[in-house]
């Protein structure tokens, strides 16, 4: 550390401790780092030009008969450009719902 640095510790802890004489001058702080002058920070902008059109397909499970759908069926579905948007569990039925933009 510097030298100066830790004087100015020293005359701190000093102070703190009540071993100096109130009445001498505060200790200055040092002054915070600026940013450069023009700096901004902007956060990503997203823009959609034009409107999407959504369609969607709702696959409906019996798991005591049929089961889930397999990864390669989902697999299957995302190569068509379907996404799964949501899963809805109804005792024994689960409904898959996909989505993708529309032709």
């Amino acid at each position: 550390m510097p030298r100066h640095h830790n004087t100015r510790l020293s005359q701190e802890v000093i102070m703190l401790s009540g071993l100096t004489d109130p009445k001498q001058p505060a200790i200055e702080q040092p002054a915070r780092p600026q940013l450069p002058q023009g700096t901004q920070v902007h956060p990503p902008m997203v823009y959609v030009y034009e409107k999407q059109t959504w369609e969607y397909k709702i696959i409906v499970k019996n798991t005591a008969a049929e089961g889930l759908l397999s990864e390669e069926e989902l697999n299957a579905l995302g190569v068509s450009g379907w996404e799964l948007a949501a899963v809805v569990t109804l005792r024994r039925t689960v409904l898959f719902y996909f989505k993708r933009v529309a032709a």
